[in-house]
């Protein structure tokens, strides 16, 4: 992978789940944030979290009833960049999953790992929400 902006990045790998260049594919995912460059390095990783999580959201979340949506959008303040992931109209959450899946782990260990920073998932009963935390310098490694 090379070096991209932050937002063609993630419409890139959002592109499978819905469309995004139509009408219907703006009601299914905001997607919001300020130009950020990412590395080759990092431009991977961000893009295997950014799967994985539009694959469980396709699979069991938002976006596996025709009117779920999800909302991404991410801030840089005073060097540190978040990112939050949104889950809206999806099946009701009950609890937390008993254990984390693959996905789950790999998301945890590229956030961890390769951009040295923090997640956290919050499993409210209207959906799913993940904010993820790192120096925005790690983004540019």
């Amino acid at each position: 992978m090379q070096a991209t902006n932050l937002s063609e990045l993630v419409h890139k790998v959002l592109s499978p789940y819905v469309d995004l260049a139509g009408p219907e594919g703006s009601l299914r995912a905001e997607i919001d944030g300020p130009e950020i460059m990412v590395s080759a390095e990092s431009a991977t990783s961000v893009a295997l979290i950014v799967h994985e999580l539009a694959t469980n959201a396709a699979k069991y979340g938002a976006l596996s009833l025709p009117d779920g949506r999800i909302q991404i959008s991410w801030v840089v303040t005073k060097g540190r960049f978040a990112l939050s992931w949104k889950e809206i109209g999806g099946p009701r959450i009950t609890s937390p999953p008993k254990q984390e899946g693959f996905g789950t782990v790999l998301i945890r260990r590229s956030v961890s790992t390769q951009l040295a920073g923090d997640l956290v998932f919050h499993w409210n009963p209207d959906g799913l929400v993940v904010l993820l935390s790192a120096q925005l310098k790690q983004l540019a490694l």
